[in-house]
């Protein structure tokens, strides 16, 4: 009996184990996680650092963007059956979508669905940013930053409030001229913050076998499930085995 009993305990702890593994490797990489891009500020991407888009056409729980549209922008997907989760700063509300088109899981943020661009290829790579003025990195509230906030706002904001300072020097004749070289400068530098996004206005389709991983569809998902599999196996011989002895 004490022998039965022995066995018993340590095909439950082998069980344990298992379920101690899954929960440490399901939050051992977050779905989606902040990152500081010197244009747009804290933006979001997802556990390896890659950025994430939404699409202004989409609504809430539907993905607008399909057949030829994932070749450019692969959606971030996870696992059926997976909760997303969000690292600490972000304060939007992660869920999933089931996609109508492959039924893949997708990965929302305040119920719009995010995506890759096909053409980041390393992270912190924002060349999605503003392409056809519909697509746009998401700040951790999960907003759509479609205007600079970081280094290039600033120096546009410079230059706006050098250019005001011109009717204050009007009182002096002589001077009045600089002042308004000075305002004439203003429209010079302002397109410098939107000029990044206009070269890749034009997405170009990649064929499948490129597209960058997505969140949560690694095959080392698989190893915590293999595990428990062998665990109960094991658990199970062992069980049997203690039957068989005599008491």
């Amino acid at each position: 009996m004490f022998r039965s009993k022995t066995w018993l305990y340590v095909a439950l702890a082998l069980v344990m184990i298992f379920v101690l593994s899954s929960l440490a490797f399901a939050q051992g990489t977050p779905t989606a996680q902040l990152a500081s891009n010197s244009q747009f500020g804290q933006i979001l991407v997802d556990g390896k650092n890659m950025t994430l888009y939404q699409f202004t056409a989409d609504t809430a729980n539907t993905s607008n963007c399909t057949t030829t549209c994932i070749q450019a922008w692969p959606p971030l997907t996870v696992t059926k059956g997976t909760i997303p989760v969000a690292a600490s700063g972000v304060t939007g509300t992660l869920g999933t979508l089931t996609r109508a088109d492959d039924g893949f899981t997708q990965v929302t943020m305040n119920q719009l669905p995010l995506y890759y661009f096909a053409q980041d290829k390393a992270a912190g790579d924002v060349k999605g940013q503003g392409v056809s003025g519909k697509w746009f990195v998401v700040n951790a509230a999960g907003t759509t930053v479609q205007t600079a906030v970081g280094a290039a706002a600033q120096v546009t904001g410079t230059v706006t409030a050098t250019a005001t300072t011109a009717p204050t020097a009007a009182a002096t004749a002589t001077t009045a001229p600089t002042a308004a070289a000075t305002a004439t400068t203003a429209p010079t530098v302002a397109p410098t913050a939107a000029a990044s996004t206009a070269v890749t206005s034009t997405a170009t389709a990649v064929p499948p076998s490129a597209l960058p991983t997505t969140g949560g569809d690694s095959s080392a998902a698989l190893l915590p499930a293999m595990l428990g599999l062998l665990a109960i196996a094991l658990g199970g011989m062992l069980g049997l085995r203690a039957a068989r002895q005599p008491r």
